[in-house]
């Protein structure tokens, strides 16, 4: 689909019912090649979507001179390894802060971690255990990223007519990145503001993002400076109004802790256990498999951990045994 002259959005497939494809988008320049900003999944039936996409406007994968992702989740880098081997002269971009961060992740056994973590949490063995396994992320293509640029707030890429500037937008992940277009007052915005949904903001098993919800929250009160016309997202569709979608997060995500925190009375919580009391839009807690019931856990312990930054509440740290909070 065409956006405006040279700016064009395709649909890959997501293997998620909820998100059922990821958005990527293409601008072209006569003198500066291709540039791509984020891949989809890994698949070959996204990638063979990508390569049709690219055929239908008379391109194909080594007419990509630049590759810019906005964070490392598989859905948005996972056609780099394949892009690679059909067109090994392309540039990658990225943020400085998340190749760091996803470069300290590599090999790792992430799925006992997180159990582990999720156990610390307050979720039984037991649960862990019975919890229906989401098998196929498991099998996702992690690739070898080697980007040729790190970026970081601020720097600016000017390719043609395009006038780039990368903004620095932690929360959903350390080293998120939204991309403002100046000339047309485009904002890529990746997973960082979607249209409808509220992006998952979840702290990191290794205790080193704990502040992710107050990062996102300072992340989207940044976007309100911004003068944009239309808003490009990963997932759901474009829309225009900026400045009132950030409004709603930032009411949703204070609704949100105000429900957290009433479920606190005299005595200590698990995120676990707070996060079967809370609502949820995808259903009840129980019925979650195991990756959503950590998804849900994470963005649990992200809301709790903002309270204790707000004085709300008090963190009861347990080293290897069980984390709770309780009122301040």
């Amino acid at each position: 689909m065409q956006i405006i002259d040279d700016l064009h959005q395709f649909k890959t497939s997501m293997i998620r019912p909820q998100l059922p494809y990821v958005m990527s988008y293409l601008f072209e320049d006569q003198k500066e090649g291709l540039t791509l900003f984020d891949t989809g999944f890994g698949t070959d039936q996204a990638y063979n979507e990508l390569k049709i996409s690219l055929q239908k406007l008379g391109y194909q994968i080594s007419d990509l001179s630049r590759v810019i992702i906005s964070h490392a989740h598989p859905d948005h880098i996972g056609m780099v390894g394949k892009i690679r081997q059909d067109n090994s002269d392309f540039k990658l971009i990225m943020s400085k802060d998340e190749y760091e961060w996803i470069n300290s992740r590599k090999d790792r056994d992430w799925q006992k971690i997180g159990n582990n973590w999720m156990e610390q949490h307050g979720l039984s063995i037991e649960e862990i255990n019975a919890s229906k396994e989401d098998s196929i992320w498991k099998n996702i293509e992690w690739p070898d990223l080697s980007p040729d640029l790190l970026v970081v707030d601020g720097d600016e890429l000017l390719i043609g007519k395009w006038s780039f500037q990368f903004i620095s937008t932690p929360g959903h992940t350390k080293g998120h990145i939204c991309l403002y277009e100046k000339n047309y007052k485009l904002m890529l915005t990746g997973d960082h503001v979607l249209p409808h949904i509220s992006p998952n903001v979840s702290v990191d098993f290794q205790g080193k993002h704990l502040n992710a919800l107050v990062n996102y929250i300072n992340s989207l009160k940044k976007m309100l400076s911004f003068d944009t016309d239309i808003v490009l997202p990963a997932h759901e569709y474009a829309f225009t109004d900026l400045q009132e979608r950030v409004n709603e997060l930032l009411l949703h995500h204070k609704n949100r802790l105000s429900e957290h925190l009433a479920i606190f009375n005299d005595g200590s919580l698990t995120a676990a256990e707070v996060a079967k009391k809370i609502s949820w839009n995808t259903g009840s807690f129980d019925d979650f498999n195991l990756m959503m019931k950590r998804s849900a856990i994470g963005e649990t312990v992200a809301h709790l951990e903002y309270l204790v930054t707000d004085n709300a509440l008090v963190k009861i740290n347990g080293g290897h045994k069980e984390v709770n909070w309780q009122l301040a």
